[in-house]
């Protein structure tokens, strides 16, 4: 059949002068592959199905902070398998947890990205809320909020990946929440949790937690499954979800990893007590642990009389240190040496 004769025949079935039944075969397959084109499987579903997987299938990510890279995980045949590595454009900070609203750090830990976590708009693009603080965080008086993978180039304790990247993530992230998946379980890593990494920053202030976050790193990667995660006294504890459920080690104090957050019952052991807060910063100074990062921190922010960076001038009030910039002293080299300013300045932040 010619162009035109078919041109004629779908402008009549389109006013009803012709009867669908009465219309010619090739002219109804013409239709039906109009219809259709929408079908047409997009680059990400072609390589998707490449892979044994597709859009909807529940997901799992992998961050490590040293090489800036985005694992994403898709789920097939009963456990999890790497899609594809993405390259996170910029995050801010340094190797280790974050600690407190406006020290610019991106996070380390277990959180999860739920369907009112993801954003759409032209600051970002894309964007998905980690939900820090988590329930562990807050009990240990962690500060802060707002931190997303997101699109662009800039950070300020998100993880930007730029617009292309964050926008594939999102799509599979988005698809999988609407299939039914409750929640996309993130893992926060300072890079793979392997014996011979650890013993490379065995000196760092952080090797005890990153200690900690090994078991659920090793669990996942032996399982293809995320593990159960606990908040235990303050600490991440890790169960495989291929073992029996049993309680951890008779620890009353455990309770699983939430969002949103909450406190956890017990955990505050780890917080000062009010009496203790009732202390000045120099008498806290004086009986805390110095095996402790917060005690080093504390007792350097005591001795030093140096101006920080404007934004973080609240680093030299020493009253507060532990509870909001504890780790000024460490992080800002002008906040331990130099002299203190005729007048001290003050942050809106």
């Amino acid at each position: 059949m010619s162009l035109p004769a078919m041109r004629i025949l779908f402008l009549l079935l389109l006013l009803g002068l012709l009867p669908w039944d009465m219309a010619p075969a090739q002219a109804r397959e013409a239709t039906d592959a109009a219809a259709d084109s929408s079908a047409v499987p997009t680059a990400l579903e072609r390589r998707l199905k490449a892979q044994g997987f597709e859009l909807g299938t529940p997901a799992f990510i992998r961050i490590f902070k040293e090489s800036a890279t985005l694992e994403l995980w898709l789920w097939r045949g009963g456990r999890y398998y790497r899609f594809k590595n993405y390259k996170i454009c910029k995050w801010s900070g340094e190797l280790g947890p974050k600690l407190a609203e406006g020290d610019r750090q991106s996070p380390e830990g277990v959180y999860f990205i739920s369907g009112r976590d993801l954003v759409i708009n032209s600051r970002w693009h894309r964007a998905m809320n980690l939900g820090f603080p988590n329930s562990r965080d807050r009990a240990l008086g962690l500060t802060g909020g707002g931190i997303l993978i997101h699109g662009k180039c800039s950070s300020t304790g998100c993880f930007s990946m730029t617009d292309p990247v964050v926008e594939e993530v999102y799509e599979i992230i988005a698809a999988a929440l609407d299939a039914g998946q409750p929640r996309v379980t993130v893992n926060v890593f300072p890079f793979p949790l392997t014996r011979a990494n650890l013993a490379r920053h065995a000196d760092d202030d952080w090797i005890d937690f990153w200690t900690g976050l090994k078991r659920g790193h090793d669990l996942f990667l032996r399982d293809g499954l995320p593990p159960r995660t606990y908040v235990c006294g303050g600490e991440y504890a890790f169960q495989s979800r291929t073992a029996r459920r049993v309680p951890l080690g008779g620890n009353k104090v455990c309770t699983p990893l939430r969002k949103p957050a909450v406190s956890v019952a017990g955990a505050n052991a780890k917080l000062p007590s009010r009496a203790q807060r009732a202390q000045t910063a120099e008498e806290r100074a004086k009986v805390c642990d110095p095996k402790r990062t917060e005690c080093r921190l504390l007792r350097d922010a005591i001795a030093s009389n140096a101006p920080c960076p404007r934004k973080y001038a609240r680093c030299r009030v020493r009253d507060i240190a532990v509870s909001k910039s504890i780790e000024c002293p460490l992080k800002f080299p002008r906040c331990r040496k130099g002299r203190a300013p005729a007048s001290p300045m003050v942050s809106k932040k």
